[in-house]
């Protein structure tokens, strides 16, 4: 195979990696823990070896290959433009994921029958199946799960809220402070509806 073929498969593979790194964000962080930052830079590193690449086969043979380094800036642009719904359909998956259990939280909130920790304002807090929760008890079926993790900057919040989600009211402002090596962020609302009354907040660090 020439390299001028081999060009345009390894431009696609790197995308299809990019892509599945997106999706898989919150996956990715759990089993790689410290090594989490490894996918980014092969991202980062893969585009700047491509653009090498078409650069030096447009330097070789420039009326043949000068869509070479255009590709990849076509393909890096195409996948920052794809980011957000990449990343907002990971998290539906990742949902997917630990939904049953967050089921059996919420009902058993709205029962009166959750089992955890009681805070001085009556909130139950605890952890189910390694996802920890912070419900308030009764019909309004408030429930915080807390909370996911994507990179460094990418911290996510599900929330079950039978009065605000889904619907024009935006949610509640909530603040986490910073605990050890967690900076502290602030949830200013829902971004994502999951389905149901379940809606999932980015968090701003």
């Amino acid at each position: 195979m020439t390299e001028a073929r081999a060009f345009p498969l390894a431009l696609a593979g790197w995308f299809a990696f990019a892509a599945f790194v997106l999706l898989a964000c919150v996956p990715i962080y759990e089993v790689l823990a410290g090594w989490h930052r490894v996918p980014w830079a092969m991202i980062v590193l893969g585009v700047l070896m491509l653009l090498a690449w078409g650069l030096r086969l447009l330097l070789q043979k420039p009326r043949r290959n000068w869509p070479a380094p255009i590709l990849v800036l076509l393909a890096a642009s195409l996948w920052f433009g794809l980011s957000e719904p990449l990343l907002n359909a990971g998290l539906m998956l990742n949902f997917a994921r630990h939904q049953a259990t967050y089921d059996r939280v919420v009902a058993d909130a709205e029962a009166g029958l959750l089992k955890g920790k009681t805070t001085p304002s009556g909130a139950i807090e605890g952890v189910r199946n390694g996802q920890a929760f912070h419900a308030v008890p009764g019909p309004a079926g408030f429930v915080r799960f807390k909370e996911w993790q994507g990179g460094d900057y990418m911290f996510f919040d599900v929330f079950h809220d039978r009065r605000s989600c889904p619907g024009r009211n935006k949610g509640r402002p909530v603040h986490t402070p910073a605990q050890g090596s967690r900076p502290a962020t602030l949830s200013i609302g829902y971004s994502l509806h999951l389905g149901g009354h379940y809606c999932l907040t980015h968090l701003i660090v």
